[in-house]
């Protein structure tokens, strides 16, 4: 997070500079190499070579499942966006009320997109005018909740307790996203 954001920028560019080493990357790239070598040592000192390859491979694998997904969900989010119409169907989603931040708590509900993906798609819905009470209550309940995993659920903790947790979740996000609107 802090290579991202450029939060070290300020502090880390007087010392790249006087390492002769510019350029608007390199204070993060300075940064990223510090953690890498950071981890490397932490890795060497506290783990054997069957750990650290155990937990590279892992780190792969998911990398390998995660990153396609993320990439797709932002293509695909930038695809729509340039064919649907979204100004349409903001007339449901462009104020906080009680009743956008339900219907968009139950779509998002019934909807299965993780959180990083998620962001892509509220910060799209949100260009096209989605509020930002609606838009919260998209960013709580997508995550949280979605029909797989209720369908999931059903059998391991039975459907009154996995019903319960559904609505427990559109509930909440529907509050939380409602006073989150009023408020900012």
């Amino acid at each position: 997070m802090i290579i991202s954001t450029g939060t070290l920028d300020s502090l880390i560019t007087p010392i790249m500079n006087k390492l002769a080493i510019s350029g608007p990357l390199m204070p993060r790239i300075g940064v990223l190499c510090v953690l890498l070598l950071a981890i490397i040592l932490f890795c060497k000192k506290y783990f054997s070579k069957g750990e650290i390859k155990l937990w590279l491979k892992k780190s792969y694998s998911l990398f390998v499942m995660i990153f396609p997904k993320v990439v797709g969900g932002i293509f695909v989010c930038g695809c729509l966006a340039a064919m649907i119409n979204l100004t349409d169907y903001m007339i449901y989603f462009d104020d906080n009320n009680v009743l956008g931040n339900i219907l968009i708590a139950l779509i998002a509900a019934l909807m299965y997109f993780g959180t990083i993906v998620g962001v892509t798609i509220v910060s799209t819905l949100h260009d096209f005018g989605m509020h930002g009470g609606p838009a919260m209550t998209l960013l709580l309940a997508g995550p949280a909740i979605s029909l797989p995993s209720v369908l999931a659920l059903i059998p391991i903790v039975g459907v009154k307790k996995a019903l319960s947790f559904l609505l427990a979740v559109i509930l909440f996000s529907t509050i939380s996203g409602f006073v989150f609107g009023l408020t900012f």
